[in-house]
Order: structure tokens, then C-alpha cells, then sequence
């Protein structure tokens, strides 16, 4: 990371348990990098990572939604 353009600092990450599974599941290709973006908060800096895959939306609901209206014919 450059902080100032002439000068680059090594900072470790550390990962909790679903986001580290998120970030192994980005380098095995699930996902893609889109950005990161470092956050000063409290005196502390975080990572945040996009990342973005492909879904497959279903068309077909698969709830039936009715209303009985009482009414007898």
C-alpha cells in the first residue's frame, strides 16, 4: 500500500472466519476482486473488499399465494 506515493507499508489482514473463507473462495476464482478500500475507524484501520460473482436467478415461484374470501358459489 502507498500511502504518500513514494513511500509503501506492509500491513498484516486479519480475517474473521467468514470473510476469510470468502477471500480463499476469491483466489479458487468463486469470486471476483471489484475493489478495496482502506477505512480509518477509532483510531484503527480495516480493509473492506468488494468482491462480486454470478448468481442463477430462479423465474418460477415456487410459493402459491391464495386468498379465501369466503364466499361460497
Amino acid at each position: 500500500m502507498s500511502l504518500n506515493r513514494r513511500e509503501r507499508v506492509s500491513l498484516p489482514i486479519v480475517f474473521g472466519e467468514k470473510q476469510k473463507q470468502r477471500i480463499e473462495e476469491a483466489f479458487r476464482g468463486e469470486w471476483k476482486f471489484t475493489t478495496v478500500e482502506m477505512v480509518k475507524r477509532n483510531g484503527e484501520w480495516y480493509a473492506h473488499f468488494v468482491l462480486k460473482r454470478t448468481v442463477e436467478l430462479i423465474d418460477e415461484s415456487e410459493t402459491i399465494v391464495a386468498i379465501d374470501r369466503g364466499r361460497l358459489t
